[in-house]
């Protein structure tokens, strides 16, 4: 967590999105996770690196561990705006 974000958290009714926050200290990282229909785009900006998957299979196990860390992400949300 930190200012810029919560900064632009202020703006989350109006932009539609939904956010939680994390100590980004021990949760950071820059590659980008894209999880759409059938496919999961993975980007590093960084290294101008990039893979997309095309598989049923492997977007619906990505979508579950999603689910999953922001099951664990709300709750970590709860205890640093406490």
């Amino acid at each position: 967590m930190n200012t810029a974000g919560m900064a632009r958290a202020a703006f989350d009714e109006e932009e539609r999105r939904e956010v939680a926050f994390v100590p980004s200290d021990k949760y950071y990282f820059s590659p980008e996770i894209n999880i759409y229909d059938n496919k999961v785009m993975i980007a590093s900006w960084k290294e101008k690196l990039g893979v997309s998957i095309e598989s049923a299979e492997i977007a619906d196990a990505m979508k579950k561990i999603f689910e999953l860390a922001w099951a664990e992400a709300k709750r970590l949300d709860k205890t640093l705006r406490s």
